[in-house]
């Protein structure tokens, strides 16, 4: 997951400094509302996927008490 978040935020970084390089050439490739719309599509897909994790984790993340914390070497299952 961490490979894919850095991907992303790589492929933005890069794409800002590609826009700003050819403004300085003027070239115009894409606009400004480009980036700003490239933004907020990996701002929304990054605050949906945290709120799909946080529930993920509320709902189905209870099972630390089922385990025998006692037992030694690999956790066993409480009977």
């Amino acid at each position: 997951m961490k490979y894919v978040v850095a991907f992303l935020i790589t492929l933005l970084i890069l794409t800002t400094l590609t826009y700003f390089v050819l403004q300085t050439w003027d070239i115009q490739l894409f606009s400004a509302q480009y980036l700003t719309k490239s933004y907020t599509t990996f701002g929304l897909l990054a605050v949906g996927s945290f709120l799909l994790t946080a529930v993920i984790t509320l709902f189905f993340g209870g099972n630390r008490n089922k385990f025998d914390k006692s037992a030694p070497g690999v956790a066993q299952k409480r009977i």
